[in-house]
This record gives structure tokens, C-alpha cells and sequence, in this order.
């Protein structure tokens, strides 16, 4: 080559090495501009800062016109990109996205560059930055605030429509001509089949001689209150609510006794609903706040389905004749004798009726309150927002609705005090008026310290708490708000307000979705719930008893609030502090016809959440000596109270349940026993309505362990000759070569739950773990023992309990200290033993520098490491050890447990990947990956659930119901054998995924009240994660122990959001592995999304069924039902022999079966059962190895009876002919292309399993 073609050349490949690292550089920059991007996007949004725009910038999205207009839960969806052409065109705010993007590359010229050349960020920006960071925890917090504000406002054309139909409604109703005068007792005669909407308790009391006259006269005015009048109005949620001022001259001072007002009020309703009806609108009944004593006109606007109408009736304005008769909390309106048929002494001044008080008063005063909130709210819209977002929060946790309910009106009231009292301002945002409101809610106490607008004397206010459980009164000093509120419903207010601030407080991502979108369901909140229901007998108890007749006449014989009144309190001395918190759920208001009667929902619930440190103890005790104390304790436990010497010396009253059969029920007995003694309210009379722990009740299996009792005598020799040994008596003297019939068990054995066979596993393996670690003569120690199975998680669904394994006569036989199967006579297998499964563990030796680097040769060490190790404990320890090339199999307490070793090294080993040109590279594949997981990330995982499971008693117990339930579906993966393959990994839910799923309801449990202390609960939480969750948005980062920083969390969900298209769909974060998701990692996006469907319909079905109040046998197969999987999307069935199931007595037809076991007693000589034995997963794992290019294989690994398997659509079509592709393929008609060859395949499927399968099953649909 000459000097100038070279010197050509190197101009050339320095040129071309510039302009790589230009496009570098150029690279490195864009990468640097996309992550500052991505950190101020949320998922797929992002908050735009202009230069020039002083305000946040929201975009708000469409809301679709055809969703109806029915209570609806809040969903919280991904913004649309395009801007509704119909928004509320006065909010500035509301901007397309995309004009905004426009805009933004507009003025991008303008703004001013660094050094680097770099866009910076204005002081502007830069305050909004820090206010997200110190005031929101995230940037992702305050916008999902903002975007749902956008969603929960109502639109301009919605506002537009009710502003037609209320002008239109008041001419109607001024136009209508007053109606004749009857005597009231005639009122029939003005509402013709319009039916009072009031209880016949009050309508029969009322006397037809009564006088008093009344005719319908048009209102004195209409008016818009509530929430759409003071802009704090939620769409689709909120009702617009009309005022109708009835005219004063129908009413007389003397009409607030006897319920006069309410009749002459429902009256007056009840004629105008007929006018209504008449004009085409549909009209109903309703209680918005529960109260039977004042309904209201619900209205559905004929062609307007966005339009819900609420008109409620109150008194004029400057009518004050009621409150100059005397409505306090200490006067009397309701007399005794008219409505209870008795005769007082004092009828005029007895039995205070504060509640029927208060709910005449709340229409005296109700125009002016809402005058003092619209004067405190004006030119506040942040305030206003924070109203929104309260009700937000109220509603998904069911407390606004309802009589006694924290109702909207109530919060908005509230937020009000706040502002009057300084202590929130108009120039806050909304983010901290609902932290301060919630602060101020968890440091009150309404029930001892009731609050009021204006200053109010300590003997004033004692007079209202004499009177009511909760007070806050109005600016006049003469409204209690909350009159019919419990202080039950006001203790779960503050619980929840803890809560909230907790959830504020956390840096989670979910923490918004649980404070603003989850749904807090009765059944799963509470751990316990009673169903009640009230009869004729028990209502005429409450007004019969003298001491509850006062509270019958002060609530005019409503059932729910006297109820209420009577059993909770009860409950709550009854079960002290075994419960942290008693509640009952508020009865959501009814609608119903014109023209039909009310009936009164008879079925009350109350929730309890229990103590599990002392929740369960059998012995009840009154906690001090004192006499008043301890008289009083006796009273109320009755004669089942005994005077008890406890161990500090103590003589207390006392209360024993040891006697009762079902000793996990005690809070059940003790709850019957306080019902049916102070209210004679029977166990016939609730039955099994008491929901607790049914479910799990109905799957666990009753373990019963039986005593051998060992015959010493043996039977008679039938030997003639003199010399030499009996073979029959040699073989007698020998303990394994007994048969079963020359045994004798004990009749009755003891009965064992799951719980404890876990906790004796447990103590068994630190036993062991003890023993490894003593062992003398090892050339390396041992530095590490952990377990690896279910069990010492606490989370096996059928554990094999601690037992002594015996030769069965029929299955089984010895070979030395082991045990092996019968060589049947037949040839072949006619029935196998029950499954044997071992406990994991896994061994670590200390670091040394003498282990080879090839990896068969550390296979062959860790062998022969593996044999000493069994040797040592048979020499040292005297236990039973079986060896195999992989592992060992030691018999312990009764226990198997199968130890491996682990080399740290080998590892690393198995990463390394020599390329071709010789150097060293480190992948992953996928044996690395499977060593690493059984090795190193399982062994901690187990060792933190267990760590779990000692902290929340109900985690292993939830694992078993919902691993068992998945299972049932066919979507849990079985656990390979130790030579199975992983060319064809199972894509079905690993059993540690579901554990770490479940595991997230106990560390993140918002927006319930506490953890689930109950596994039923647990489990219906689980179904409701399962059906309800946003996979592709949602991470579940655990961090057990706390063991992720803050830092670490917001780089896991970085990287979640940067990397959200190649990691799995369910993606599980733990602080032992925190960005690879290795228990999800195979999980199919089907079958995970198949889970979800499943779910949500048990997740309903159940709540249906919970809520009914069935009997227990009807539940029962109702459950089972849900618990067996549907086969129609599959397109063939392999049917399996019964008698081939090693885990036969696991299906789910054998549910709450009774398993026996031997007693595990330590004999001279020890025999090695059959472990792990299971022919139908090994001919599962065969078939997948076989076919699964081909089919999708699914089976019940807990005793399923068959194994279903589908086509993969690439298998059903025809392809180009391949040597490759031959397998399960025949050449098709055309002679060219190769087509699925079903016969073959169900031919050889029926071949591998011979033995086994008893049938194949093939659709007809199947080509």
C-alpha cells in the first residue's frame, strides 16, 4: 500500500471515530433529557412546567354521558389524551394535553440555557418542586390528586340541564291550585294511592277525632342547597338537592308533639310526589340520612339520566314557633302514653326524646345553616376541593350514608368549624386542609368533649352529652349534628383519620389508590361480624322493658338506632379488650314506589376486630378485687362467674370457657352466652351468623393422631420340630415386619390442627439445625442452616404431620431401615401410598480455598461432603438417614427433611460463558437461575415470612386458603422434582409468589382497618386484590423489616416505570431481590388476568353469600362450588385412576376429610418411609416435556383427578415441512406442509402415562 492511500485511510478512520463519539455524546445527552422527563412523569402523564405559567397545569378528562346514574365506585382511570370538547369552559385550568406539548415547544426558545446547554428550571418551578416534595411526599401524589379533582367534577352541561329542570320544576310547582281542607285524619283523601311514608307504629297511634285540619298550599320557596349551591358537588355521586319551604300557616305550635309535624310534612310530600309522577318523571321515596321520621322525594328526570333530584321539605325561614316550645336536648315531645299506651306520673317532663327533638329542629334551622356555610366557603376553592376529596374518602369506606353516618353534610360542617376556628385558611391547597382536618379528627373526642361554633359553658355542654353519645353543635348553640351518631361510628371516624395520616405519611405509590380509589367492604374490614337479625319478639322487648321503653319513645320505635343502642355496648363489656374495635355497618338509605310501604331492613351487623395477643384466652377474669368491681362483674356474666385463686394470689371473678367443645370459637361462645342471657336472644335465633373462620374451617383437614399400643406377647408358634428358631416368631420379634393386624391402635385419637403441626416442624428444624451445627469431625463447619419449604413458612396446605412410618401390608414392605413398594403380583401398580413431602433445608460449609473450579467436580464434593454429613448424624446423633446423590433424607421427630449443600461459588460458575474468542463472559441462564433462586433467595424469603408469620398470626393460614383456591383453578405451577427439566418452565403462579401477594396485605393493609386477624378475612382481601388491581401500573415493593430505605423504594419504581415492557406483569419487590421479580418471572400475562376474572366473581359470590345470612350447610356447598374449576376452555381432558392419587385425600371432593396418623414414639429401630413419591406430577412434568411446544398442560397438584391441556394456536397451524418440526406434526393432504397430528399425540400421551391415566377426553370440536 503507498504512503498517501495510508495516509488516506487514517483520515478516513479518524473522521468516522469522531463522528462516534459525537453521536455518542448526542446520545448520552437525549438519555439524560429522557430520564429528567421520566422523573416528572406519573406512568404515562406528565406534569408540564411552563416558563410562563404561574398555575399547575391539569388536563381533565371525558366522562362518558351513558354511564348511569346509580351510586358508582370512584375509579381512578389512566387520563385521556384528548380533551373533552364539553368541559367546563370557565376552568382555565382544563387544557388539552396536546396543545399544551405545542405550546411548550413554542416557547422552548425562550427559555434560558446553562452551561451545558440544558433548559433550566425557573425559581417558580422550582418552589413547586419543593412544595411536592415536602408537602406530597412525590411529584406522582399531587398530580393523581389533581387528575381526580378533574374526574370528580361536574360538568358545565350538566350544570346546564339542571338549571332547565329546576326553573322548569318551580313553575310546576307554583302553578299547582291548593287542594280542599279534610281533617288530617282524612289525609287519604289528598294523596290518593300515594303511600304515607311512615311506620304503621306512628300512623296507627294517630286519633281520628284529632281536629286538626290541613289542605295543600304551594311552598313559600324553592331554593338549590347542599352540596351543588356551595360548588362542593361530586358527579355521579352527588344529588342535586332542592328546598321546598312549606307555608307556615299549615303548621301550630302544638304540632311538634305526637309526631303531628311528621304526618302533616309526609303529607305534604306525598300530594306533591303524585303531581310530580303525573308530569312523567320518575319519582321514589328515599332516606338520605337514614332517618325513617323524614323522607324525602327522590327524582329521576324523564330523558335526563344524569339528572338525580333530591327535594327535600323543611319549615320557613323566619318560622321560630318550634323552637320558642322547646326543643332541647332535656325537653319531652313525644309522651309516653300516646305512643307507648302507659300512664306516667311525670308524662309531661319524663323521659327526655332528645333524638326526636333534634329532628324537628334540623328543618327549623336548616335554611340558616346553610346560609353560615356559604358565607364561610365563599371565594374558597381550595377549601371546596378538600370538601370533594372528604367525601371521596367517606364514601369509599361506606361512613356518610345511613342513619348515624358521618355524612357529607357532617364533614362539610366540620371543615367549616375548622375555618371559622383559624385553624385552616382559603390560601392553603386542598393537600393540606385534608391533613389538618385529619389531625384534628384523630386528636378529638366528641364523645367526652363535644365542640360547638361558638363558646358554650361546661354545664351547657354537659347537659348535651348527658343527652346524646357524640356532640358538635351548630352557631346557634342549639343543633347537635350529630344526634343520631354513635360513639361506636365516631371511634372507627378516628381510627380512620389515624390511618389517613399514616397513609399521607407514606412514600408508597399505592398509597393515593388506598386513601382515594380502594372500596373498604364491610366483610373484609372487620375480623369478625355478627348478623342480627330483629324480630317482633326482641322489638317488643325494647319496648316493653322499662329500662329500654325510654330509648324505644326517644328513637319512636325505629328498630336499627334502639338495637344499636342495646347490643353494642353489651358487646363491647363483654369482649373488653379482646377487641381493639367494636362497629356496626350503617344501613345505606332505601328507595322505594310511591305506592308501596316500607319495610324496615330487620338485619343488623356489627364488626369487631379482634386482640389476637388475648383474644382467644379461655378464662375470662375481672381485673380487680375490689367489690363494687368484682359485684358488678358477676351481675353482668351471671351464674356462670366463679370466685377463681389465680397464680400472682389474686381471688378475682372469673369466667371459664375451657369446657366448650370448639375451643377456636371462644369470642362466638362468649358472645351467645352475654346475648341469650341479658336479651334472650338464643343460638337458634342467629345461627351460624356469627362469620369468623367458616371458610378455612371447611378446608382444613381434621387431623386426628392415634397411640399404638405395641403387643409384647407373641401369638402361639406353630412349629412341630424341636430345634432350631420359629421363622414366625423371629419375624414377630422384629417391629417393622409387623402387619397392621397384629397392632392395636387406640380408639379414639387426638385431635391436631394444621397450626400446630407448623409450630412443631418449626421447633423440630431448629432442633436440627442445632444438631448440624454440633457435628465433630467435618473438615468444614458449617455456617448456615435454613429451611426452605412451605411448612416452616407456615404456609403448606396439607402438611405431612409428625408420625411413625409403619409397613402397610398392602403398599408397602422393608428393605433394611427402609421403606419400599410392594412388588405387586399382577406386574403392575394397582394403588400408591400417601405422599411423603420433606422439609428443605439448606446447608452452607466456610469459605475455603480448595473447592475446584469445574462444575462436576463440586457436584461430586458436595456428594461426598453430603455422605459424611449423614454418617456423622447416624454415629453422633443416632437418626435415620437415607442417602441420595443430591441430598440427604434424615427422619427427625417424626419429620422428613431433605438437606442440601450449597456452594457460593457454584454459582458464579454457572454464569460463565466462554465466547469465541476465548473470553470469559457472565449470563444468565436458565439453571443459574433456578440455583440461585433455591439457593439463596428462597432460604431468605422463608426465613422472613416465618419472621412474618410470628408477627400477624393469620399470614400462614391466609397462604393456605389462597394457594388453596388458586390451586383449585388450576393456575399453581407444581414444584419440579430434582432431575425434572426447565426447558418448558410451568408459566403458572409459584407458591412463593402467592405468599408474597398475601404478605402484602399485612404490611400495606390500607385502606382497611388493621391486618386481617382472621384468615377467612385474609383470603377475601386476597380475592379483592386479585380482581381490583391495575397490574401494568402497580408495583408491590414488601419491605419486610423496614429494610429498604426511602431511596431504595423510589429507585425500585424508577426502574419499574423505565423498565415496565420487559419485566413481568405481576412484579414483586423485596428487599432480597429488587429488581428481577424471580417468583413472577415465568407467570403468564393469561393466566394471571384468568386469575383476576375468577377472582372478582368469588370475591362477589361470597360477599353475596356472606351477607345473606345462610345456614351453614347451604354456605357450605355454595363455597365448594367456587373452590372446582370450570374445564370448557380446555380442549381435552386426561383423566387419572383414583387409585394412582398419592394426594388423593387433598382434592377438593374430600374437603374437611379426617386423616389418622400413628403417634410418633422413638423405636429401637427406626424405618425411612417412601418421600415425595407422586406419580401423576411426574407423569405431568413428563407430558410437558413432551408436548409442551405443543399444548398448555394444567392440573391440580393437590389431588386433582385430572390433568387438562389446550392447543397453542402455533400448534394448530400448518407449517412448511422441517426436519425440526416433525415432532407431533404429519404431513398434511397437500403433501407439502405439516399439520397437528392429534391421534399420535393422544395415542403417546395415553402410552407415558400407562398405568396411570384411565381416560383421555377429546372435544369434538378438536382438529
Amino acid at each position: 500500500m503507498r504512503m498517501r492511500d495510508f495516509f488516506f485511510l487514517v483520515c478516513f478512520l479518524s473522521s468516522f471515530l469522531c463522528l462516534l463519539l459525537l453521536v455518542s455524546s448526542r446520545s448520552a445527552v437525549i438519555r439524560s433529557s429522557a430520564f429528567l422527563t421520566r422523573s416528572l412523569r406519573s406512568r404515562k402523564d406528565m406534569e408540564i412546567m411552563d416558563v410562563e405559567d404561574t398555575d399547575e397545569i391539569s388536563t381533565g378528562g371525558s366522562n362518558d354521558d351513558s354511564h348511569s346514574d346509580q351510586d358508582m365506585e370512584v375509579e381512578h382511570n389512566e387520563r385521556n389524551s384528548e380533551s373533552d370538547n364539553e368541559a367546563d369552559k370557565e376552568d382555565e385550568d382544563d387544557i388539552d394535553i396536546s396543545s399544551v406539548v405545542s405550546k411548550s415547544k413554542k416557547r422552548s426558545k425562550r427559555r434560558s440555557l446553562d452551561a451545558d446547554g440544558n433548559p433550566t428550571l425557573t425559581p417558580k418551578q422550582i418552589n413547586k418542586l419543593n412544595e411536592s416534595e415536602s408537602l406530597y411526599q412525590s411529584n406522582l401524589y399531587r398530580f393523581q390528586m389533581n387528575e381526580l379533582l378533574a374526574e370528580i367534577r361536574v360538568k358545565s352541561k350538566v350544570r346546564v340541564k339542571i338549571l332547565e329542570w329546576f326553573n322548569g320544576f318551580k313553575n310546576l310547582v307554583k302553578n299547582l291550585n291548593p287542594s280542599k281542607s279534610y281533617p288530617l285524619s282524612l289525609y287519604k283523601k289528598l294523596i290518593d294511592d300515594v303511600e304515607i311514608p311512615l311506620s304503621e307504629d306512628i300512623l296507627s297511634k294517630f286519633s281520628p277525632n284529632n281536629k286538626s285540619s290541613f289542605r295543600w298550599i304551594p311552598p313559600e320557596a324553592i331554593t338549590s342547597v347542599g352540596s351543588w349551591a356551595l360548588e362542593t358537588s361530586i358527579a355521579k355521586l352527588s344529588a342535586f338537592d332542592v328546598a321546598i319551604e312549606m307555608p307556615s300557616e299549615l303548621f301550630h305550635k302544638t304540632d311538634v308533639r305526637n309526631h303531628t309535624y311528621h304526618l302533616k310534612r309526609v303529607v305534604y310530600i306525598a300530594y306533591l310526589a303524585r303531581k310530580i309522577r303525573n308530569c312523567g318523571d320518575k319519582v321514589k321515596f328515599t332516606c338520605p340520612d337514614g332517618d325513617p321520621l323524614k323522607p324525602v322525594l327522590q327524582v329521576y328526570v324523564k330523558n335526563k339520566k344524569l339528572l338525580n333530584v333530591q327535594i327535600h321539605f323543611i319549615l320557613p325561614r323566619d318560622f321560630t314557633k318550634f323552637v320558642k316550645s322547646g326543643l332541647g336536648p332535656l325537653k319531652n315531645n313525644l309522651r309516653a302514653s300516646y305512643f307507648l299506651g302507659t300512664s306516667h306520673k311525670e308524662d309531661e317532663t319524663g323521659s327526655r326524646t332528645s333524638c326526636y327533638n333534634q329532628s324537628l329542629l334540623h328543618d327549623v334551622l336548616f335554611l340558616s345553616n346553610q346560609a353560615f356555610i356559604s358565607s364561610q366557603l365563599a371565594n374558597s376553592p381550595n377549601v371546596c376541593e378538600a370538601i370533594k376529596l372528604l367525601k371521596v374518602w367517606l364514601e369509599q369506606r361506606s361512613l356518610n350514608r345511613g342513619f348515624g353516618s358521618f355524612s357529607n353534610f357532617i364533614m362539610t360542617m366540620y371543615v367549616t368549624y375548622l375555618l371559622h376556628k383559624n385553624k385552616i385558611n382559603g390560601m392553603m391547597n386542598s393537600y393540606q386542609i385534608i391533613r389538618i382536618v385529619f389531625v384534628n379528627l384523630m386528636q378529638s373526642n366528641w364523645c367526652k368533649n363535644g365542640i360547638s361554633f361558638e363558646t358554650v359553658s361546661e354545664t351547657v355542654l354537659n347537659d348535651w352529652h348527658s343527652s346524646y353519645e357524640v356532640v358538635f353543635l351548630d352557631n346557634s348553640g342549639q343543633l347537635n349534628f350529630t344526634s343520631n351518631m354513635s360513639r361506636f361510628t365516631f371511634n372507627r371516624i378516628i381510627h380512620e383519620a389515624k390511618q389517613a395520616i399514616d397513609s399521607l405519611n407514606s412514600a408508597t405509590t399505592t398509597a393515593f389508590q388506598s386513601m382515594f380509589i380502594s372500596k373498604a367492604h364491610f366483610f373484609i374490614n372487620f375480623d369478625h361480624v355478627l348478623q342480627l337479625e330483629v324480630t317482633d319478639k326482641l322489638r317488643d322487648q325494647f319496648k316493653c322493658d322499662e329500662k329500654l321503653s325510654s330509648l324505644f319513645l326517644n328513637h319512636s320505635g325505629v328498630t336499627f338506632p334502639i338495637a344499636v343502642s342495646v347490643i353494642a355496648p353489651l358487646l363491647e363489656r363483654c369482649l373488653g379488650n379482646r377487641a381493639t374495635l367494636i362497629d356496626f355497618e350503617l344501613q345505606r338509605e332505601s328507595e322505594w314506589d310511591l305506592t308501596e310501604k316500607k319495610i324496615e331492613n330487620a338485619l343488623i351487623r356489627f364488626g369487631i376486630i379482634v386482640n389476637r395477643d388475648v383474644a382467644f384466652k379461655l378464662v375470662e377474669k375481672c381485673e380487680s378485687e375490689d367489690g363494687a368491681v368484682g359485684a358488678s362483674f358477676k351481675e353482668f356474666w351471671g351464674e356462670r362467674s366463679q370466685l377463681r385463686r389465680f397464680m400472682d394470689g389474686r381471688m378475682l371473678e372469673s369466667v371459664s370457657f375451657e369446657d366448650e367443645e370448639d375451643k377456636s370459637r371462644v369470642l362466638f361462645h362468649m358472645i351467645n352466652y352475654i346475648l341469650q342471657k341479658h336479651l334472650d336472644l338464643t343460638l337458634e335465633t342467629f345461627g351460624e351468623n356469627y362469620l369468623d373462620g367458616q371458610l378455612e374451617r371447611l378446608l382444613e383437614p381434621e387431623l386426628s393422631m392415634m397411640k399404638i399400643i405395641e403387643t409384647t406377647t407373641p401369638p402361639p408358634s406353630k412349629s412341630k420340630s424341636g430345634g432350631g428358631p420359629d421363622k414366625k416368631k423371629a419375624r414377630y420379634s422384629n417391629p417393622r415386619h409387623r402387619s397392621k393386624r397384629e397392632r392395636r391402635q387406640s380408639e379414639s385419637g387426638t385431635p391436631v390442627l394444621l397450626d400446630e403441626v407448623t409450630n412443631l416442624a418449626s421447633k423440630s428444624f431448629d432442633g436440627l439445625s442445632k444438631t448440624l451445627r454440633q457435628l465433630e469431625g467435618l473438615p468444614l463447619d458449617i455456617t448456615s442452616v435454613q429451611g426452605t419449604s412451605a411448612i416452616l413458612r407456615f404456609s403448606n396446605i396439607y402438611p405431612t404431620p409428625p408420625q411413625r412410618f409403619t409397613v402397610s401390608a398392602l403398599l408397602t414392605e422393608a428393605m433394611g431401615s427402609y421403606l419400599k413398594i410392594k412388588e405387586p403380583d399382577t406386574g403392575t401398580l394397582s394403588k400408591v401410598p400417601k405422599h411423603v413431602e420433606p422439609i428443605g433445608v439448606v446447608i452452607q460449609l466456610e469459605s475455603s480455598g480448595k473447592w475446584p473450579d469445574d462444575i462436576k467436580a463440586i457436584e461430586r464434593l458436595k456428594a461426598a461432603f453430603l455422605i459424611r454429613i449423614g454418617q456423622l448424624l447416624q454415629e453422633q446423633f443416632g437418626l435415620s438417614v437415607q442417602f441420595f446423590p443430591r441430598y440427604l433424607h434424615v427422619l427427625k421427630d417424626g419429620f422428613i427433611f431433605r438437606i442440601r449443600l450449597t456452594y457460593y461459588r457454584e454459582l458464579t460458575l454457572l454464569k460463565q460463558i466462554r465466547g469465541e474468542n476465548g473470553l470469559l463472559r457472565i449470563r444468565d441462564n436458565p439453571e443459574s437461575f433456578a440455583l440461585e433462586r433455591k439457593s439463596l433467595i428462597l432460604p431468605q424469603i422463608t426465613s422472613t415470612l416465618h419472621s412474618l408469620h410470628r408477627q400477624f398470626g393469620a399470614f400462614g393460614r391466609t397462604c393456605r386458603l389462597a394457594k388453596r383456591w388458586i390451586a383449585s383453578q388450576l393456575l399453581l405451577a407444581s414444584q419440579p422434582e430434582e432431575s425434572a427439566s426447565i426447558r418448558h418452565p410451568d408459566t403458572r403462579f409459584t407458591e412463593e409468589s402467592i405468599e408474597l401477594l398475601v404478605a402484602s396485605l399485612f404490611l400495606q393493609h390500607s385502606p382497611f382497618l388493621s391486618p386481617p386477624n382472621e384468615a377467612q378475612v385474609g383470603f377475601l382481601r386476597f380475592l379483592n386484590l386479585l380482581g381490583n388491581t391495575d397490574w401494568k401500573s402497580t408495583s408491590f415493593i414488601l419491605n419486610f423489616n423496614s429494610k429498604l430505605e426511602k431511596v431504595d423504594c423510589e429507585k425500585i419504581e424508577s426502574e419499574f416505570v423505565r423498565r415496565r415492557e420487559i419485566l413481568p406483569l405481576l412484579f414483586i419487590a423485596t428487599p432480597e431481590d429488587k429488581f428481577g421479580s424471580v417468583w413472577t418471572k415465568h407467570l403468564a400475562q393469561s393466566i394471571l388476568l384468568r386469575a383476576g376474572v375468577l377472582a372478582k366473581f368469588a370475591f362477589d359470590t361470597l360477599l353475596v353469600d356472606l351477607s345473606n345470612g345462610d345456614d351453614e350447610d347451604d354456605r357450605s356447598l355454595k363455597w365448594k362450588k367456587l373452590f372446582k374449576p370450570s374445564t370448557k376452555v380446555f380442549d381435552g381432558i386426561i383423566w387419572m385412576k383414583k387409585e394412582m392419587l398419592a394426594r388423593k385425600s387433598q382434592g377438593v371432593d374430600s374437603f374437611n376429610f379426617k386423616l389418622n396418623f400413628n403417634e410418633y414414639t422413638k423405636p429401637t429401630d427406626e424405618e425411612m418411609p417412601i418421600v415425595d413419591f407422586d406419580p401423576v406430577r411426574t407423569y405431568y412434568q413428563e407430558l410437558r416435556e413432551a408436548f409442551g411446544h405443543l399444548c398448555t398442560f394444567v392440573n391440580d397438584i393437590y389431588g386433582g383427578t385430572f390433568i387438562a391441556f389446550a392447543w397453542k394456536p402455533e400448534a394448530l397451524r400448518s407449517r412448511a415441512f422441517e426436519i425440526s418440526q416433525v415432532l407431533g406434526r404429519k404431513l398434511g393432504t397437500d403433501g407439502k406442509t405439516l399439520v397437528l397430528d392429534v391421534d399420535s399425540i393422544l395415542e403417546e400421551m395415553e402410552f407415558i402415562g400407562e398405568g396411570i391415566v384411565n381416560h383421555i377426553e377429546l372435544k369434538a370440536t378438536t382438529t
